[in-house]
């Protein structure tokens, strides 16, 4: 049976997040009579500002491991490689934003952009984080294939048709496919 494993990114928003997927998976989750495992890149500008979102996300019955994604996930002049950024500040402000939020932080770390060179991920290690990349951004038109690590916004900002095509994939595929923890398939 093809296994793939499910990642959600929730980098700053103004819109709402993308309750009808995050619906959807404790949906097939009942139904399969066990939480689905996802992992959720939360940044620390979506924390800030959707609280009550995420007091929603919380409540439902998934298996969620919460990844950092920075905390200010910087998308100007090359994301976090960018050398004026304060790389070592991105992670553990947002750890510690995370705790206060009442999210256990993961050892995983997802760099905005999926975007990192050999001095970032050095330095990711030496504080004890792991990267969490992608293989199947859906936004991107990358297909879904076993032992896929799969991408996609539930922050509102996906590409129109995204989320309702990958829970059309999901309900199509449900009898047919393991969803997996990233943890399985993380390097």
């Amino acid at each position: 049976m093809p296994s793939i494993a499910i990642s959600i990114d929730l980098c700053q928003s103004h819109k709402p997040y993308e309750k009808k997927l995050f619906r959807a998976l404790a949906e097939l989750g009942r139904r399969q009579g066990r939480p689905v495992p996802i992992a959720v890149a939360i940044s620390g500008g979506w924390i800030k500002k959707h609280r009550p979102e995420l007091a929603e996300i919380k409540k439902l019955k998934l298996n969620i491991t919460w990844v950092n994604h920075s905390y200010t996930h910087p998308i100007d002049n090359d994301f976090l490689n960018n050398p004026q950024v304060d790389f070592k500040h991105e992670v553990l402000a947002n750890i510690e934003l995370m705790k206060r939020s009442g999210l256990t932080p993961s050892k995983y770390f997802r760099f905005p952009g999926l975007r990192h060179n050999a001095l970032r991920l050095k330095q990711l290690h030496d504080l004890g984080y792991l990267n969490l990349d992608a293989d199947a951004w859906l936004a991107k038109g990358q297909p879904i294939k076993n032992g896929s690590i799969v991408l996609i916004h539930g922050n509102g900002n996906e590409v129109p048709g995204i989320v309702d095509k990958f829970i059309a994939y999901l309900q199509k595929n449900e009898k047919n496919l393991k969803i997996v923890p990233v943890n399985l398939f993380s390097k």
